[in-house]
């Protein structure tokens, strides 16, 4: 099968992405990438209730499953990422340069390994058979799998969304014949939708004129405050944006994840998009060295046809110092996230706040009652005297 998918892919005339930039004056030398990005288009669930297209031919691995236009498009994406960084890979046991992490579910790991069969093309020495391929490690790590997290579901209940049209949620609620009340139920319905137009299927009659509409309103499901960002993807920040001194050798390091957390990573940084991340969007950091000192550009795309965008740091533009982007990203980074996701944690911190404040209105109260009665009892002997003085004068 193996052998099948590689020839069909090689036949496709596709443009591979260009090398990235590199200079001794402005760019710098790449070092290490870390590649954040979705899977492949995966078979989906029934949209909604009726759903035209919820047992159509196309769908043969089972809902959630990478399909094989799915898997075209991991070993395409593995292709561009070996044209844009061939200078950082050596011509042989390239496999050794390159770590590549999942989250556990099957439809990653698989997409993980046909993106490492389009990136570790074999040459040289390191072809072993007719079949143009090498066998690759893909890890699994648990800041991808989304652990549950107590804190991060509460505050997502609490979530108030930005929604400008009201007529577009009670249309796409009564055609797809189920409640629509934010862009993340929004996103959950369009995410559906153009899962079935990828695989070549019409869209509903209902959805023409409306489509593009639901597509900018889904985006608006990454529009959140620190905590959550810190609470979700604050780990991910944390690793994807240092350099790994003791393990440099991993040059190329690839995560992958749903398309959400992709979302959620630009949302984390406040770079509001006008469409939510697709099928094998990508968030990239390139660490890049220029005269002894570490920068960190970053490089993003919303979909498995679009080109590298590159994005400005907040606060500190395309190219910002590794030290510097460090210190503007600590209030995301969470410094014990077990901790940070405990109810227990903040109903603590809520009830200080709520003891120091009775006991802060005790003291206020005290300090005035007592203040008013010092002045009472100056005020009844200022009386006396007066009265003592007054007799005197007329005696």
């Amino acid at each position: 099968m193996i052998l099948t998918m590689l020839m069909f892919v090689s036949c496709e005339a596709r443009q591979l992405w260009e090398r990235a930039p590199e200079d001794g004056k402005l760019e710098g030398k790449v070092v290490q990438v870390h590649v954040v990005h979705g899977s492949g288009h995966a078979e989906p669930p029934a949209c909604y209730p009726g759903d035209p297209h919820a047992r159509a031919a196309v769908w043969k691995h089972g809902p959630g499953e990478l399909t094989q236009h799915g898997r075209r498009q991991g070993f395409h994406f593995g292709e561009n990422l070996r044209s844009r960084y061939l200078n950082l890979l050596p011509k042989e046991r390239t496999y050794k340069y390159v770590k590549a992490t999942s989250a556990k579910t099957t439809r990653y790991q698989m997409t993980s390994s046909v993106i490492l069969a389009g990136l570790l093309s074999p040459k040289g020495d390191d072809i072993w058979s007719t079949v143009p391929w090498q066998p690759a490690v893909v890890n699994t790590d648990d800041i991808l799998a989304k652990p549950k997290c107590d804190r991060l579901e509460q505050l997502q209940k609490e979530l108030k969304y930005e929604i400008d049209s009201e007529q577009l949620y009670y249309y796409v609620s009564v055609n797809a014949k189920t409640s629509v009340k934010d862009p993340k139920e929004m996103l959950e319905i369009f995410t559906c939708l153009e899962t079935q137009k990828q695989a070549g299927l019409a869209l509903p009659a209902w959805t023409r004129g409306f489509f593009y509409q639901m597509k900018r309103e889904a985006a608006k499901t990454f529009r959140y405050d620190n905590e959550v960002s810190r609470l979700e993807v604050g780990r991910i920040l944390d690793t994807i944006t240092k350099f790994n001194f003791s393990d440099k050798d991993n040059r190329i390091n690839l995560y992958c994840t749903d398309s959400v957390t992709v979302g959620a990573l630009m949302a984390a940084l406040k770079l509001n998009q006008t469409e939510s991340p697709n099928f094998l969007s990508a968030f990239v950091v390139e660490i890049r060295e220029l005269e002894g000192w570490l920068h960190a550009q970053l490089w993003y795309r919303s979909g498995p046809n679009d080109e590298l965008a590159r994005m400005d740091w907040p606060d500190c533009g395309a190219r910002c110092p590794l030290v510097k982007l460090r210190a503007l990203l600590d209030p995301l980074i969470p410094k014990n996230w077990q901790k940070e996701c405990a109810l227990d944690q903040h109903k603590n911190n809520s009830a200080n706040i709520m003891h120091l404040t009775l006991f802060l209105l005790t003291f206020l109260f005290v300090y005035v009652a007592t203040a008013s009665c010092n002045r009472i009892y100056e005020f009844m002997n200022d009386m006396k005297t007066r009265n003592k003085r007054s007799k005197k004068t007329l005696v």
